[in-house]
């Protein structure tokens, strides 16, 4: 026999409105299922010894103590009236089969019974032609009485239609495409996609290395607090990248496995993120809507403590009364050092074919960020980014034919693929990346004239203590700058340049501000520069008497040229 809830009742409008956590109904259904289905014991008690054990009216989670008072038939959501448990099922086979003849008698659809409708409706309808014939006879005498009252002809208006005939046709039915559905083999068929999925940082390994002491540390305390059944707490401290979160998520993991297998008595996990939450106040509604199910506003503001990484937080903030009231327990995750981070690094590596990192990378990549913070989703992002930048590096041939094969035929073409490795060269490409500014990056790739444009706008608001300056005044700054320089050392376009300044065609000497704009392209890299978001030009338009000054700090720009080779030639620093 099977026990119901009440989500299982099909007719929604019979079902009843008393029902408690924790009940269930008792159906007429059988079933044979085999031994292994049976998942464990459990527990019905009554609706009285129910509340006996249980006062509150809910049962722990996850465990196995229900309580039946009605049997219900599900399909037809017939109830029968409210019993004691305990009277009439005491665990014996007699008990069973009055069970079943009880439910099969209460909850049984009653069904009426057959009524004369048909000779109710065979004397209905002899009526009713009596009573129509009467009023027949009764029309015609009264029409003979009456005389007729004559009138006209007229002709019933009627709505012209053609002799097309308008088909309504279906509307047109679209079959959607099947979504395609890739296997995790097709997925990660490459071993570069699959290195990358392993060092995500989203990636949940299989076991924390370099974190035992902590882990088992955290776990003894969080055990003794749950079987002892008394308060306790933890003060969990470290730099960002040490394995605090996964460490604990890992405890409460290995704890609710335990509870799972009734090794552990049952507890209510909490997270709240201080990250996330504008308020502290929020907290305590959070924590009290996880305990009682009631979402409620904290009646009395208390404070609560700021999220810092920083180790001596509760001294600073706590009392000594306090914490020793608190039982505080403080457990510090240091920074990982470079051997930790390589062997990370290489337990996410394991399984994974080619041999796509180097152990030098691995050693290089794991020395350089123990060395600043020891952060070790610093190292898997700087790896991960590697082993991009080893991706594209190995350039694999298209499997499909390309342009200039058609000569070949119908040959097979076969997908070669250059090595692409993680050497120290490509860690320290991923390193470059993630240090460096984007706007100094960018700042490093522009032309010439638009780099001497920046140069001569910093040197013109240094001199004139003001943060703008014209188009004119930076011009003329340029012409300084480009009369200063020794011919030596100028590249092949100012030796142009400057010889374009000095003639012309036809002998004319031209004018220095449209050779030094229209050589340099000075105006489109204004324009440029204010489209990236490095100037502001007035007006968007690079003219004489135009203002612009700098969108960025001018620091940006000195660190951006402070080792540029064209500019140092030309003598030119700031």
């Amino acid at each position: 026999m099977w026990f119901s809830t009440d989500k299982e009742i099909i007719t929604k409008k019979k079902k009843r409105n008393d029902f408690l956590p924790h009940e269930l109904y008792i159906t007429p259904s059988w079933d044979i299922n085999p031994l292994t289905a049976i998942n464990g014991k459990a527990t019905v008690l009554s609706f009285d010894m129910f509340q006996r054990r249980y006062p509150s009216g809910r049962a722990p989670r996850n465990s196995k103590v229900f309580m039946c008072r009605r049997g219900c038939n599900t399909r037809t959501a017939i109830f029968t009236e409210e019993f004691c448990w305990e009277d009439i099922f005491r665990g014996t086979e007699d008990d069973i089969h009055g069970l079943v003849q009880y439910l099969q008698a209460n909850t049984k659809s009653t069904r009426r019974q057959p009524s004369g409708r048909d000779e109710s409706l065979k004397e209905y309808a002899v009526g009713v032609d009596d009573s129509s014939g009467s009023e027949q006879e009764r029309a015609q005498k009264k029409r003979r009485k009456d005389p007729p009252t004559p009138h006209s002809k007229k002709t019933a208006a009627t709505t012209p239609t053609s002799s097309r005939r308008f088909k309504v046709k279906r509307t047109l039915q679209f079959t959607p495409l099947a979504t395609r559905r890739l296997s995790p083999t097709q997925l990660q068929s490459s071993p570069f996609q699959l290195a990358r999925s392993r060092l995500h940082v989203a990636s949940v390994p299989t076991s924390l290395p370099c974190r035992e002491n902590e882990f088992s540390s955290v776990y003894s305390h969080l055990e003794a607090a749950i079987i002892d059944g008394s308060g306790s707490c933890i003060y969990i401290a470290g730099t960002p990248g040490t394995g605090k979160t996964a460490t604990v998520r890992e405890v409460i993991g290995r704890l609710e496995s335990c509870v799972r297998s009734d090794e552990l008595d049952d507890f209510i996990f909490v997270e709240i993120n201080g990250m996330k939450i504008t308020d502290p106040h929020q907290s305590y509604s959070l924590l009290w809507e996880a305990l009682k199910s009631e979402r409620v506003s904290p009646v009395q503001a208390l404070d609560l403590l700021e999220l810092a990484n920083t180790m001596d937080l509760p001294e600073r903030t706590l009392s000594n009364k306090i914490s020793s009231r608190l039982g505080l327990t403080r457990i510090t995750f240091p920074g990982y050092n470079h051997e930790q981070l390589m062997k990370i690094i290489q337990s996410r590596l394991e399984g994974i074919p080619g041999d796509l990192v180097e152990p030098d990378a691995v050693q290089f990549a794991s020395r350089k960020v123990a060395a600043v913070s020891g952060d070790a989703r610093r190292a898997l992002d700087i790896c991960r980014r590697a082993v991009e930048l080893a991706e594209a590096e190995a350039q694999p041939v298209p499997t499909t034919p390309s342009h200039g094969s058609h000569q070949q035929g119908n040959e097979d073409i076969k997908t070669t693929q250059r090595g692409g490795r993680v050497t120290i060269a490509t860690i320290r490409r991923a390193i470059n990346e993630a240090t460096t500014n984007p706007i100094q990056q960018y700042l490093r790739s522009l032309a010439l004239g638009p780099r001497l444009l920046l140069f001569a706008l910093v040197a013109r608001t240094q001199k004139s203590g003001t943060s703008d300056a014209t188009f004119g005044d930076i011009m003329d700054e340029v012409q300084r700058v480009l009369n200063m320089a020794s011919g030596s050392l100028l590249p092949a376009t100012l030796d142009t340049l400057q010889a374009s300044m000095q003639m012309g065609s036809g002998g004319v000497r031209p004018n220095r501000y449209t050779v030094v704009t229209e050589q340099m392209c000075l105006q489109t890299g204004a324009t440029d520069l204010a489209g990236a978001g490095i100037i502001i030009l007035e007006s968007q338009r690079a003219e004489r008497p135009c203002k612009l000054r700098l969108a960025v700090g001018d620091e940006e720009i000195k660190m951006a040229f402070r080792d540029d080779a064209e500019l140092r030639a030309m003598g030119v620093g700031l």
